[in-house]
């Protein structure tokens, strides 16, 4: 079941005034601290860049990716079971309750079933994909359990 909400052509900044959420930015992301157990809820707003190959696993669950990015910076979205299939390169979205973690060494961000996906529009959007998070390489500090981008 797809939880993603279609609201065209909303103004972005009285949504999130609305809704009263606390933003994040993309590079601010990183992996939870100690164990998924950590992992930081954030609401971001980001605009798809681009739509990669749904994969089937083995399990039956279908992932989609995509590339997305806000003012900040860029990264890889991986969305289960449905809930991009109503996504699309240009759509702005806004994450509630979305996590970053590690996944083969990169840094991802999910919206899971805790999470809710509203698309408020398409195309007219500040990004800045100079800066990919997902591309980066990280490392803990195994006294603070902490992540930070190695250079």
């Amino acid at each position: 079941m797809s939880k993603l909400v279609i609201n065209k052509y909303v103004n972005i900044s009285n949504e999130i005034q609305k809704k009263q959420l606390e933003m994040s930015k993309v590079s601010q992301m990183r992996p939870p601290s100690k164990g998924n157990e950590n992992r930081v809820k954030v609401n971001l707003c980001v605009i798809v860049l681009e739509t990669y190959k749904k994969v089937k696993l083995t399990s039956g669950s279908e992932v989609q990716t995509f590339l997305v990015s806000d003012e900040s910076a860029s990264i890889i979205l991986s969305l289960w079971d449905g809930k991009g299939d109503q996504i699309t390169n240009g759509d702005i979205l806004l994450l509630e309750s979305a996590y970053s973690n590690l996944h083969h060494k990169s840094l991802t961000l999910y919206c899971g079933a805790g999470g809710s996906i509203f698309k408020l529009g398409d195309f007219f959007f500040a990004y800045d994909d100079s800066l990919n998070m997902s591309n980066k390489s990280w490392e803990r500090d195994e006294n603070t359990g902490i992540w930070s981008m190695k250079n």
